[in-house]
């Protein structure tokens, strides 16, 4: 039997984190949730996880600020995070892209393609 792997998900708007959650907990994975990047922050000092599902915009510290002070942490400088957001702009893509955001992701998005994407960032 494989260890359960936690995803944080962090975003503002309970409901994208509702639909999110329960996806991911259908599919067995331990869900930590944060409603900005700063509570994000605060768990990941606490939490080992394996993945972080984070909104782009968000109130007190948007998600490239979320990553910024992730890499600072030592147990998650390397954790991948898949950007999960209603912003397609193409440059700021690509400017997440650059400081190793693995995954953009744009709402709304398919449970399978959700699920299809985490697989991908995690591994069996």
């Amino acid at each position: 039997m494989s260890v359960q792997k936690t995803i944080l998900l962090i975003d503002d708007s309970p409901t994208s984190r509702g639909v999110a959650r329960q996806v991911l907990l259908d599919s067995g994975y331990r869900v930590l949730e944060a409603p900005d990047g700063e509570v994000g922050l605060e768990t990941l000092r606490k939490e080992q996880v394996q993945l972080v599902v984070s909104d782009l915009v968000m109130p007190r510290l948007d998600g490239f600020g979320l990553v910024h002070g992730m890499r600072a942490i030592e147990n998650h400088k390397f954790t991948p995070v898949l950007m999960l957001t209603s912003i397609s702009r193409d440059d700021l893509r690509e400017q997440g892209l650059s400081m190793g955001i693995r995954a953009w992701v744009t709402k709304p998005v398919l449970p399978d393609h959700l699920l299809d994407t985490v697989k991908k960032l995690l591994g069996p």
